[in-house]
């Protein structure tokens, strides 16, 4: 009960999120490609005039390169449209919820303008859980959905 309602609780603002990585629309695809290797990041956010208009991340290249695209047309042929996104005083709850539901690996996080103001992945998420609960975290069993049959430790 303890855990549903910190989730509930504890907004986005209060997680570690990476800072956004912004590119042009107009950018080729090629340049973002070498942004995203050199920066070692997975995803950059495309912006204009200052605000999210898509999201291009490491799963969009993969699909890209195994269908030998053209990589130098602008990245706003291929990126994501309107992406779902978060907001800082939206709950941690929501946004697993929200991750949950699409399948994401990552979401913006935007302000009431829907300016990027950081990058929320599953790792930040798992890094909160294991910080706020950890002995829940930790006994956990190798496989959850599975009863062990033999007694397991000493």
């Amino acid at each position: 009960m303890d855990f549903q309602l910190n989730l509930n609780a504890e907004t986005v603002a209060s997680l570690e999120a990476l800072p956004p990585l912004c590119v042009d629309p107009s950018m080729p695809v090629r340049d973002v490609l070498h942004e995203l290797q050199t920066r070692r990041r997975s995803t950059v956010l495309i912006c204009r005039d200052g605000k999210l208009s898509g999201i291009f991340t490491e799963r969009d290249a993969l699909k890209l390169m195994a269908t030998e695209a053209n990589l130098d047309v602008p990245v706003e042929e291929v990126m994501a449209c309107d992406p779902v996104v978060v907001s800082p005083e939206d709950s941690v709850g929501d946004a697993i919820a929200r991750m949950s539901r699409g399948g994401f690996r990552r979401l913006p996080i935007v302000d009431r303008d829907g300016v990027p103001t950081g990058v929320l992945s599953v790792r930040q998420i798992l890094r909160y859980l294991v910080e706020h609960f950890p002995a829940a975290v930790y006994t956990l069993p190798p496989t959850p959905e599975e009863a062990t049959r033999d007694r397991e430790g000493a």
